[in-house]
């Protein structure tokens, strides 16, 4: 395979994405996206990424997730960041959203949230849902709700529960449904013996 793949996708066995990153003669590295046809692996171009400002260190962007809906469309996304120093105006990182039209990756408005190692699914009706927003067909941005904080060791929701967060490792669309579900946890960080982790199954119903 003629790039570092991170996560891969598809419909049949004739017809598979994979996404990863490739060096760049720029920046570190570039977004790498490839077709698998039956025989071959094929690199297709992506579009580049640079920020402007050239004293960053070791600049780079990738891509971590693909999906391929029922229907054929095909996204990516990742992330374009760099090693931070201790300066204080540094620019934000960039998310990276792209979709396939048949012939070439096109940018995309990405949804105003961290798309790095954030896992992807379809939303059942040509939009994408995200581990805390839905991108509708037309673009539209809706935000996702976290479910009600979980009590912590002493059996009911204190101050220091309130710092929980919810990561999910994985999310999928029931088929034919616009019902989507996710497996990860919620936990508060740190590890003074106040904080906790609790595995957790999730649910949403995309609109």
């Amino acid at each position: 395979m003629p790039a570092q793949a991170e996560a891969i996708d598809g419909r049949s066995g004739d017809d598979i994405w994979a996404v990863g990153n490739v060096p760049d003669d720029v920046e570190l590295t570039k977004p790498a996206a490839l077709h698998y046809d039956g025989h071959s692996w094929r690199l297709t171009e992506t579009p580049r990424y640079r920020f402007t400002d050239p004293s960053l260190h070791e600049p780079q962007a990738g891509l971590d997730e693909i999906l391929v809906s029922e229907t054929g469309g095909v996204w990516a996304t990742g992330q374009h960041t760099f090693s931070r120093g201790d300066e204080g105006n540094e620019p934000d990182d960039e998310a990276i959203l792209l979709r396939w039209n048949g012939s070439r990756w096109v940018k995309k408005a990405a949804p105003g949230v961290a798309l790095c190692c954030v896992p992807v699914a379809s939303d059942g009706a040509e939009g994408l849902v995200f581990g805390e927003a839905q991108r509708t067909a037309k673009g539209k941005v809706i935000g996702i709700g976290r479910p009600p904080y979980l009590p912590g060791k002493t059996g009911k929701v204190t101050d220091a529960d309130r710092r929980q967060r919810l990561l999910l490792h994985e999310i999928e669309r029931v088929p034919g449904t616009r019902q989507v579900w996710g497996v990860g946890y919620i936990g508060s960080g740190g590890a003074d013996e106040k904080n906790f982790h609790h595995g957790v199954v999730v649910t949403y119903g995309s609109f």
